[in-house]
């Protein structure tokens, strides 16, 4: 409701036409997912539809062609949508729901200070989700040693 008013403050109507017509939880039950919950929480955001719809979809995606699933699947958002701020978070929490799993982000090298510090902050929380950033270049050569010390570090994460 705060954007809403703010918007309201501002006289920007379309946005507040758009920001109030928005019903929490109505495409998604929060008991069936704790952890967005806790996110949400965390946060002090309520996730929007369009945010769920692309998350469920980045998990799972239905697509079928030729009777085989599809493995891989392109989306696009609009800037201000929550893209690298919710989503990514969400998407973080779901597929790290086993202690055997390892979430991968690739992000650009001057991007990777702000979505470390962020992810930390989301994630660390309550979620209790720990972030081990690995900087790699495809131009570095690595030696064995290097290697053996990344895959035990990885290794150690999923503990």
């Amino acid at each position: 409701m705060e954007r809403a008013l703010h918007f309201a403050n501002d006289n920007k109507w379309d946005e507040f036409k758009n920001e109030s017509s928005h019903i929490p939880y109505s495409k998604w039950i929060p008991s069936e997912n704790m952890s967005w919950l806790i996110l949400e929480l965390e946060m002090n955001i309520t996730i929007r539809d369009i945010q769920i719809r692309v998350a469920n979809h980045m998990i799972k995606p239905n697509l079928t062609t030729n009777n085989s699933t599809v493995q891989s699947i392109v989306m696009q958002m609009n800037m201000g949508e929550g893209k690298t701020s919710v989503i990514l978070p969400m998407l973080c929490v779901s597929l790290s729901s086993s202690n055997s799993s390892l979430v991968r982000i690739i992000v650009l090298k001057f991007l990777f200070p702000t979505n470390h510090q962020s992810l930390r902050y989301k994630l660390g929380g309550l979620l209790n989700r720990r972030i081990f950033p690995c900087v790699c270049r495809r131009d570095l050569n690595f030696t064995n040693e290097q290697i053996n010390r990344i895959e035990n570090r990885f290794k150690r994460s999923i503990r």
